[in-house]
């Protein structure tokens, strides 16, 4: 008995960490890569914020969505920071166009007084960026992507994303701990009601047993007389 109850407290206990693992490989990275983002922007504010020299980035729009490389819009690309003097034409890369951040591709590099310049191109326009990308504009180069995952990041960043972020996997711990305490309660009901049923039967039988053992004492007694 002792057996089984063991076994059954190891298997809720184990049920309980694989649920908490779950939750924490889908939301604690998010958790951290947002984390880091802050601290980056608060850090350097003028900088783009990155997680180790690697920036991730949602891309709005479908410049460069086409056959060679699909990048679509709602996907989550990846850029690494490199040196600007390794960077060769045909290389995909992120860059600063006033406010915004673009991803296109090098199609032409070149040197003037002030330095490196890059003419750009997203692969699914028709022509070239119209202003010459300098040097200093260059965040990274393009690694990879996730796709579509981007939408639910741009989600998280909304009120109601973040609500969801937090309450769901807070209503899934508590739902999980509620329906594991009203489990053992029940389970403790039941274990009880079995205790008080054992109890009933052995009165029951002690006192047929006292009742047998007295008839006994009768009829040895009227035997005797």
């Amino acid at each position: 008995m002792r057996s089984i109850k063991a076994k059954e407290v190891s298997k809720k206990r184990g049920l309980k960490f694989y649920v908490g693992i779950i939750i924490c490989v889908f939301f604690i990275p998010i958790l951290i890569v947002n984390i880091s983002i802050i601290v980056n922007g608060i850090v350097a504010p003028d900088d783009v914020p990155n997680i180790f020299g690697t920036v991730p980035m949602v891309v709005l729009t479908d410049s460069m969505n086409t056959d060679r490389e699909e990048i679509a819009a709602g996907d989550m690309i990846f850029t690494q920071k490199v040196d600007v003097g390794t960077v060769n034409e045909e290389d995909i890369i992120l860059f600063k166009q006033g406010r915004s951040l673009v991803l296109h591709r090098i199609m032409e590099i070149d040197i003037t007084d002030e330095g490196k310049q890059f003419i750009t191109k997203g692969d699914a326009n028709n022509t070239e960026d119209t202003k010459p990308v300098m040097e200093d504009e260059v965040i990274g180069i393009y690694r990879s992507r996730v796709p579509r995952i981007g939408h639910f990041i741009l989600f998280m960043k909304t009120v109601p994303g973040m609500l969801l972020c937090i309450g769901v996997p807070l209503l899934i711990f508590v739902g999980y701990e509620f329906f594991q305490k009203n489990k053992e309660s029940k389970q403790k009901e039941k274990e009880i009601l079995e205790l008080r049923k054992m109890l009933i039967n052995s009165e029951k039988i002690e006192t047929r047993r006292k009742e047998d053992e007295d008839k006994c004492k009768r009829e040895k007694v009227n035997e005797s007389c």
